[in-house]
């Protein structure tokens, strides 16, 4: 009996040391934190906006804006981790002497997990695509939270996108430097006057109560001087975004006159005429 009782402790304590951890295997690592999420992009309007103040507010009300300053190159960099989207981008300085605040809108953003941030280009085109979902097309609405969450929806802001590039696209010209796949807000692009910026020089963008006014300032001149008339487009049209106007075409590189041309006709006499070279279509 006495050998029975002995028997039953030694399993019993055997049974206890195991069970506290007596083994030899080594404890899990716990998992390593996630990146934070992440939002940069290019403030520019035909040319780079350095050493603005970008804005990121979102659409909670309890929570506080995120703020940052644009680098020597345009660029932005803002932790966005504890953000709701949508969120609306607000970027204010100083271009040329004068005053420069333009907005995008970014409906949503991707957890970070691979280190690789989202991107919120902010430029003339992506204030226009504000301007386009925000009520009565006034951009300063949208700093409001409630109205920033009803508005900024990924389907309006797309639609306003759209609306916007198959405008453009109606150029021949402006269509080969958009290339394919453009979208406005998250489309990597340098500030260096090729490709995507060069379309932004020569477009005049402006946004009122009656919608965004797009103007191309490479269009041909009238005999009487005149400009190209704009196109106007209405938060109306962003519901069907594939039937757009056609904006006035850039005129050919071919037919405008050389630097040459320009030079001789400011030298030659008043009064004397000048035979420029035809303008061909």
């Amino acid at each position: 009996m006495r050998k029975l009782i002995t028997t039953a402790l030694a399993i019993a304590s055997a049974t206890l040391l195991y069970s506290c951890g007596g083994d030899s295997s080594s404890p899990v690592a716990a998992p390593p934190p996630s990146a934070p999420t992440t939002l940069d992009g290019v403030v520019a309007t035909g040319a780079v906006v350095v050493g603005a103040s970008v804005v990121v507010k979102d659409s909670d009300a309890a929570t506080a804006d995120v703020t940052t300053t644009t680098s020597a190159t345009g660029t932005y960099f803002a932790d966005v981790s504890g953000l709701k989207a949508p969120f609306v981008v607000i970027a204010s300085g100083m271009l040329n002497g004068e005053t420069v605040q333009i907005v995008a809108l970014v409906p949503s953003v991707t957890s970070n997990l691979s280190n690789v941030g989202n991107v919120g280009n902010v430029t003339s085109s992506t204030n226009a695509i504000a301007a386009l979902v925000a009520p009565a097309s006034d951009v300063s609405t949208l700093n409001t939270p409630a109205t920033l969450a009803a508005n900024a929806t990924s389907a309006k802001v797309d639609n306003a996108s759209n609306l916007i590039v198959n405008t453009l696209r109606t150029d021949p010209v402006l269509a080969a430097k958009l290339g394919t796949g453009l979208n406005p807000l998250t489309t990597v692009f340098t500030a260096n006057g090729s490709g995507i910026d060069s379309v932004l020089d020569q477009l005049e963008i402006v946004s009122n109560s009656a919608g965004v006014s797009i103007s191309n300032l490479a269009a041909p001149i009238a005999a009487d001087g005149a400009a190209a008339a704009p196109v106007l487009l209405t938060a109306a049209q962003s519901a069907a975004p594939t039937t757009v106007p056609t904006l006035p075409s850039s005129s050919l590189a071919g037919t405008l006159p050389t630097a040459a041309e320009m030079t001789a006709l400011f030298r030659r006499p008043i009064g004397r005429p000048m035979r420029l070279r035809t303008i061909r279509t």
